[in-house]
């Protein structure tokens, strides 16, 4: 298996918005749900006071936006709110939280990737975070190496399809990123999914960037032939 850790090591220069301290601001947001009153403050009159106030702002953003904020604010927080509460089973990972996956690919906004963060933010020893730069460093690295031999290609469902549909890609994905992680655990620094991440997300994006290349080289070679 090919050593990730220089594509890892590219990963805060590359991407210095995603650095190590945005992901730890991150998570200690997402400790807030573990308050007590979180939950009470969700259904409190204040927070739909608050609410109204925020909607506008919401419809006026989406209004002009190819990625919608979503407007059904409630529900997706209150579905963020139990997928941090459930107690991961390591035998079956999504067992207890395929309804709130469910309620947030349902809800306006949240695709793939985005719940994918969702609940790597809530549980980051069991979800890995992925998007299409993930999707073409697997696809590269499942050519390149006979260890991943007989994996499927890990896809990003298309939008409108079936929840079933988008949690069995997401199964795909956790199934290849987890057999990268156990190969290099042993030998190299990546021992998590936020390392591992990294070492995808720079890997991946130069694999889109060289596919680009190739596929204009390709027109440039058939239009000279005409």
């Amino acid at each position: 298996m090919e050593n990730l850790d220089k594509y890892a090591e590219q990963f805060d220069s590359n991407y210095p918005n995603y650095a190590d301290a945005r992901y730890s601001e991150i998570l200690a947001l997402v400790a807030r749900y573990d308050s007590t009153t979180a939950s009470k403050v969700l259904t409190s009159d204040s927070f739909k006071q608050a609410l109204e106030v925020i909607l506008p702002l919401i419809a006026i953003k989406n209004y002009k936006s190819q990625i919608p904020f979503p407007e059904d604010v409630f529900t997706a927080i209150k579905a963020i709110l139990n997928v941090r509460k459930v107690s991961i089973d390591a035998s079956d990972r999504f067992k207890n939280l395929e309804p709130f996956f469910d309620t947030l690919v349902t809800t306006r906004g949240f695709q793939l990737p985005t719940i994918s963060a969702v609940f790597h933010f809530c549980h980051p020893d069991y979800f890995p975070i992925v998007d299409r730069n993930v999707q073409a460093a697997c696809k590269v690295l499942i050519d390149q190496n006979p260890a991943l031999a007989g994996y499927e290609y890990p896809e990003l469902p298309a939008p409108g399809t079936s929840a079933a549909n988008k949690l069995k890609k997401y199964r795909q994905f956790i199934k290849v990123i987890d057999k990268l992680l156990d190969s290099n655990l042993d030998k190299q620094k990546i021992n998590d999914y936020r390392s591992l991440d990294k070492a995808l997300m720079v890997l991946g994006a130069m694999e889109l960037k060289n596919e680009k290349k190739r596929i204009k080289t390709k027109e440039t070679d058939l239009f000279s032939e005409k």
